[in-house]
């Protein structure tokens, strides 16, 4: 083999992994942005999701701040309470039917101190459904708002949550009762979780919460129709998103959501609640554009190895045929 076939042999095969090395980082390289731009899509829209809700559920408190502080509002409520003509009662509802038009609340409720219904804008009667007498009696008792959590029924209410405003009379006196506000989850929560920015086909807004033993959906989900506060995930299922948010971890994860598909998902709790919001997408679509890219990377990779190997065969054959074109050398002449 000739010098110079040699050193272009030695030049491919350094070539060649030189190549390796390079397409090597490169790979990283890629596989680390791709990482990063889909944690930042996620972590920026439940960020953005969780503060909207946040201000939702502060503007539900203020509504009820407004309602239980007005002295006009209480003046009404008194007398009616003192004495339930039915003059006073059409007033009333027309004041729940104010709150309801301009507030957007699907029911307007006055619950005397014992958690009965007195009045209601829906007609509704008996005793303060089981889902709200505990905040019902905190509200009193601290004489403030309170917002319940997300709960259907009873009857076939959908889901929804109960804001709270106590009625308190003169200065020092014991609440008469509250004020009520149905806030149904289909006007605004919903389809907040429902509104992906940008086009992704696998892309979910979950919001859980901790439920006893369980994680619990609180929204509908994208692959399981009808099922707002029915499906639950054992806590014991450490690979879910929705069941790492209910144990209180927050930031970027990777794991299996409700179907059992590997995702990424951001999680975010939702300020002054014990909800968290979970968004997540399919590892598949979330690393799509960069297997795209390493799959030509490869092919690149491949194609110069290939023409590589080429040439080194080319200047070995070369060798060998030049070889066999060089007449042998014969014995001396005699002397």
């Amino acid at each position: 083999m000739s010098l110079f076939t040699r050193r272009m042999g030695a030049i491919a095969a350094l070539g060649g992994l030189a190549l390796i090395v390079a397409g090597a980082g490169l790979w990283r390289a890629q596989a680390r942005q791709a990482r990063r731009k889909a944690q930042g899509e996620l972590s920026a829209v439940v960020e953005l999701r969780a503060k909207e809700i946040a201000s939702w559920r502060a503007g539900r408190l203020s509504d009820a701040g407004f309602v239980g502080e007005s002295p006009l509002f209480r003046r009404i409520v008194g007398r009616w309470m003192t004495n339930r003509t039915a003059e006073g009662a059409r007033e009333l509802l027309a004041q729940f039917k104010s709150f309801a038009d301009h507030y957007r609340y699907r029911d307007v409720q006055l619950v005397d101190a014992r958690g009965a219904v007195a009045l209601a804008l829906s007609g509704a009667t008996g005793q303060l459904h089981t889902e709200s007498r505990a905040d019902f009696a905190a509200a009193l008792r601290d004489r403030k708002p309170a917002l319940t959590d997300l709960h259907a029924g009873p009857g076939g209410l959908p889901p929804h949550l109960d804001v709270i405003s106590p009625i308190v009379g003169a200065p020092g006196s014991e609440p008469t009762g509250a004020v009520v506000l149905q806030s149904d989850a289909r006007d605004f929560l919903y389809p907040l979780l429902h509104d992906w920015p940008g086009a992704r086909n696998s892309a979910e807004l979950l919001l859980v919460r901790r439920d006893g033993g369980d994680a619990l959906f609180l929204n509908e989900l994208r692959y399981r129709k009808g099922t707002p506060l029915t499906v639950r995930l054992p806590l014991s299922r450490t690979d879910s998103p929705a069941v790492m948010a209910a144990t209180g971890v927050e930031g970027v994860v990777e794991g299996k959501d409700y179907r059992g598909v590997e995702v990424l998902a951001a999680i975010r709790r939702v300020p002054d609640s014990a909800w968290f919001v979970v968004g997540k997408m399919d590892a598949d679509e979330a690393f799509a554009d960069f297997r795209r890219q390493a799959a030509l990377l490869l092919g690149l990779m491949l194609a110069v190895l290939i023409a590589g190997v080429g040439a080194i065969l080319f200047f070995n054959q070369h060798n060998v045929l030049a070889d066999e074109d060089t007449p042998s050398s014969g014995p001396g002449p005699a002397r």
